[in-house]
C-alpha cells in the first residue's frame, strides 16, 4: 500500500548540489557581462597558480588525472609485480623515466642511432624514409600519422594523416605580426642552434642550421591550414586509398611501406586531413 512504501535509495538521498549555479556570480548584471555572471563565482574560488599563465576548469581536471596516473605509477614501481605482468610493465617504465641520475649520465647517447640516420639522408626517398621513422619514435616530423575513430564511422578505426612538423605552436606564429608572437618567432632559430650545440655541433654551424630550419618550416606553415579551417570537419576529411590517391598526393613518398611499417599490411585505405599540405611537402622535400 502507499502507506507502507519505502523510498528507494535515489528518492531518499539528498539532492545534489547544482555545480553551474554555485559558478554563478549573482553580483554581475548578466545583461552586462554574462561570462562574469556565468563563471564569476569559480574565478574567483580558482585564481591562476602563480606557476601558470592561465588556469580553466580543464587545467584542473588534468591536474586531478595527473596525481591520479602518478600514484598508479608509484604503486606499480613497488610492488614486485611478477616479470611480464602489466603492472611489472607500468612500473619499470615509471622507474627509467624517473631515473635523471640515469639519464644525465646517458645524456643524449639515446637519440645516437635516429641522429645517425638522419645524417646520413642522401636522397629524397631516404629522407622520407627516416621520416617514418622519426614518427614512430614519436616525433611529428613533415607529417603526423596515427589511429583514431574514423569520424564518418565511429566503430571503425582508421589510420590518418595530418599536416604536422612545426616546432613553433601553429602555423600563424610564422606569420602573425603580434609583438610577443613575432619576439617567440626571432627567438626560435636560435633556441633551434641551442639544441644542436647540445648534440655537439659548433656554434657556427648550429647557428646556419637553425636558420635554415626555420626557413624549412616557415614553408611547411605557409602550406598549412589556418586553425579556422581545421576545423571544418568536412574539408579535413578525405579518405584515399593508399595504392592510388595517397599515392599521387606525394608521388616520393612510398606510403605503402610507411602504412606497413607500422603493423597495417592490410591497412587499404587513409583518412588524409590536407592533401594539398602532403603535395607541398613533398615538392619542398625533393628541392631541399
Amino acid at each position: 500500500s502507499c502507506g507502507n512504501h519505502t523510498p528507494t535509495a535515489d528518492q531518499s538521498a539528498a539532492p545534489r548540489p547544482d555545480l553551474l549555479a554555485s559558478h554563478v556570480d549573482s553580483t554581475v548584471d548578466p545583461g552586462e557581462d554574462f561570462f562574469d555572471f556565468a563563471n564569476g563565482a569559480w574565478i574567483k574560488a580558482n585564481p591562476i597558480p602563480g606557476t601558470e599563465s592561465a588556469w580553466t576548469i580543464g587545467h584542473l581536471i588534468n591536474e586531478q588525472l595527473y596525481t591520479i596516473r602518478r600514484s598508479i605509477n608509484e604503486k606499480a614501481a613497488v610492488a614486485q609485480a611478477p616479470a611480464g605482468n602489466d603492472q611489472q610493465k607500468i612500473g619499470d617504465f615509471w622507474t627509467t623515466a624517473m631515473d635523471s641520475v640515469k639519464a644525465d649520465r646517458l645524456d643524449t647517447t639515446p637519440l645516437d642511432q635516429l641522429m645517425e640516420r638522419i645524417d646520413g639522408i642522401k636522397t629524397t626517398a631516404d629522407a622520407f624514409t627516416v621520416a617514418g621513422e622519426l614518427n614512430r619514435a614519436g616525433a611529428d616530423v613533415l607529417f603526423a600519422f596515427y589511429v583514431s575513430q574514423d569520424s564518418k564511422q565511429s566503430d571503425v578505426m582508421a589510420a590518418q594523416l595530418w599536416q604536422s612538423g612545426l616546432g613553433l605552436p601553429d602555423r600563424d606564429y610564422y606569420f602573425n605580426c603580434e609583438a610577443g608572437v613575432a619576439k617567440n618567432r626571432a627567438a626560435y632559430p636560435g633556441h633551434i642552434a641551442r639544441m644542436l650545440q647540445f648534440l655537439g655541433q659548433d656554434s657556427a654551424t648550429a647557428t646556419k642550421a637553425g636558420a635554415a630550419v626555420m626557413a624549412f618550416e616557415t614553408v611547411l606553415a605557409k602550406n598549412s591550414r589556418t586553425l579556422e579551417a581545421q576545423r571544418d570537419p568536412y574539408t579535413n576529411y578525405n579518405k584515399m586509398a593508399v595504392e592510388g590517391p595517397l599515392h599521387a598526393t606525394a608521388p616520393d613518398m612510398d606510403w605503402r611501406a610507411l602504412v606497413n611499417t607500422y603493423g597495417l599490411a592490410k591497412c587499404d585505405t587513409v583518412i588524409v586531413g590536407q592533401p594539398e599540405f602532403l603535395t607541398a611537402m613533398d615538392a619542398l622535400v625533393k628541392r631541399t
